[in-house]
């Protein structure tokens, strides 16, 4: 019997002979395994790789899909193109970075399919790594109705009327979308046009050259209805237009009202028994520390600049007339007038209260930057920049004339008419309510929609003149709202009628129906419809 040590004994180099034997097979295999192994390790880059430019390609189009939803709104494209796409200018060219590394180049292109309705052709090809991967889709994005401004015009019982040169278009920077509602009869004649769909609950008459690109639909007939370039709907039945109640109406102008009034402080001791009369001599201090109660005026016509740190009561009128800075850091009451003349500057960084009038003439910047109230009438005329920080409440007429442009921070409520005249304007997306009539000369057009004023007129007239722009959004229930000569309105109205003489122009931005601050809607649901989505490469 062997033992185990006589075994190894007598097979003495064996176990070397083993020894090689696995060093062969491992160096027949091994070489393999690692090549396997690279190959395994270059494989999963490339999947990687591969994944990344499908994500990135995909993220092209869902970059499209958001710009949609704004309408475009702040986008330019590689050639300096802005908005998106549409019929007269089809296609845009996108070069996006920063997407799971890769380098992105989206194509937008605009199709107007007639009776199916447009869409977009989306063309996304990311690069990573010399590698590309392009993502074809077609979009369809339409805006929820629902709210009270998604048609350009939207007469609520009269006519609508069109003459001249004038027209009704979209926003080429939106989708197309101009609508045009008409609660009397839709009459269009010289050579007017409308770029867009149209109801008219009297009929719609057409003249010889005046073109509706879009649908057209009336429970009435129709004259011309050759010039009707989308589908014509008869005998239709009767549409009820999007408005406000007059709950709706009178809840917005208390709001407003209670929102923008406010009553004077009441004032310490009298510290100026008579008027004040701060002017070059001799020369004042610079800085006034403690509360000024003023039995009359405050006259300032220095050349120092001056402070007021604490409060200010004025028993009369306030005259400022010189070219330099007065600021005053607390509150302000004026029993009398605010007269402001000069190139100077005025600041105001708390509140003032005004018992009679103001008047801002010359080229004296004046900043409010607290809440104002004006008892009667307030005129901005001139020049210079007219900033409301907060809330405005005007008990007359607000009138501005000049070059003023009057930045809106806050609501403004007028008791009376507004009227601006000149080129002056206003900004900001606030609610003005016009317990009077209104009349807008215009001004610099204002291309975000999102800075468009709310203008409401319960009661009273509303006319647009010029040659100029008026950007705003009107509600004007019982106005017959007329825009003559060449003035263009930037936005929508709301109106009883309306009438768009000579080459006056209503463009509308289909993005507004988007907008969650203007009453009546405004909401933000809308209809995505992917007509096609596929990759290609890679």
């Amino acid at each position: 019997m062997f033992s185990i040590k006589k075994l190894v004994r007598r097979e003495k180099g064996a176990s070397l002979a083993i020894a090689l034997i696995f060093l062969a097979i491992g160096a027949i295999m091994i070489p393999p395994l690692l090549l396997l192994i690279g190959s395994g390790l270059e494989q999963g880059e490339a999947i990687e790789n591969r994944t990344d430019t499908l994500y990135s390609s995909d993220a092209g189009v869902e970059w499209v899909i958001n710009i949609l939803k704004t309408g475009g709104e702040g986008v330019t494209d590689s050639y300096g193109l802005a908005g998106l796409p549409n019929a007269e200018s089809t296609s845009r060219t996108y070069n996006l970075s920063g997407l799971n590394g890769s380098a992105v180049k989206v194509k937008l292109i605009y199709h107007d399919a007639h009776d199916a309705g447009s869409y977009y052709e989306v063309v996304s090809t990311a690069t990573l790594n010399g590698k590309s991967m392009t993502t074809n889709a077609a979009l369809r994005y339409q805006p929820s109705g629902g709210s009270v401004f998604d048609n350009a015009i939207t007469s609520l019982h009269g006519d609508v009327k069109l003459t001249g040169n004038s027209s009704v278009i979209s926003d080429p920077r939106n989708p197309p979308g101009a609508v045009v509602y008409s609660g009397g009869e839709l009459i269009l004649t010289g050579s007017s046009w409308i770029e867009g769909d149209v109801y008219a609950d009297d009929g719609i008459d057409l003249g010889w050259s005046t073109p509706i690109t879009g649908d057209a639909v009336t429970p009435e007939g129709v004259n011309r209805p050759g010039n009707i370039g989308g589908t014509l709907t008869t005998g239709a039945t009767p549409q009820l237009p999007k408005a406000l109640t007059d709950a709706e109406i009178a809840a917005i102008v208390s709001d407003i009202q209670n929102e923008t009034a406010f009553a004077a402080f009441s004032p310490g001791p009298i510290t100026r028994n008579s008027d004040w009369s701060i002017g070059y001599w001799p020369v004042p201090d610079s800085v006034y520390y403690t509360a000024e109660r003023i039995q009359r005026d405050l006259n300032i016509s220095t050349g120092t600049p001056l402070t007021f740190k604490s409060s200010v009561y004025i028993g009369r009128d306030f005259n400022h007339n010189n070219s330099v800075t007065v600021v005053f850091e607390g509150p302000v009451v004026i029993l009398g007038n605010l007269k402001v003349n000069g190139s100077g500057s005025i600041i105001f960084k708390d509140s003032v209260w005004v018992g009679g009038n103001i008047d801002l003439s010359g080229s004296v910047n004046v900043e409010f930057q607290g809440k104002v109230y004006v008892g009667g009438d307030c005129k901005l005329a001139s020049g210079g920049t007219v900033p409301f920080g907060d809330t405005l409440y005007v008990g007359g007429d607000l009138k501005t004339t000049g070059s003023r442009e009057v930045d809106l921070g806050g609501s403004i409520f007028v008791g009376g008419d507004l009227d601006l005249a000149g080129s002056s304007q206003m900004v900001g997306p606030e609610t003005v309510v016009v317990l009077g009539d209104i009349d807008l000369t215009g001004s610099t057009k204002i291309t975000d929609v999102n800075e468009l004023p709310f203008i409401l007129s319960p009661t009273g007239d509303f006319d647009m003149s010029g040659s100029s722009w008026v950007s705003a959004v009107v509600y004007a229930p019982q106005a017959d709202v007329s825009l003559n000569g060449g003035v263009n309105l930037y936005g929508a109205v709301v109106s009883n009628s309306l009438t768009v003489t000579g080459s006056s122009q209503i463009e509308y931005p289909t993005s507004l129906s988007t907008r969650t601050d203007l009453p009546g809607g405004g909401g933000t649901s809308a209809t995505l419809e992917i007509l096609a989505w596929n990759t290609l490469g890679g």
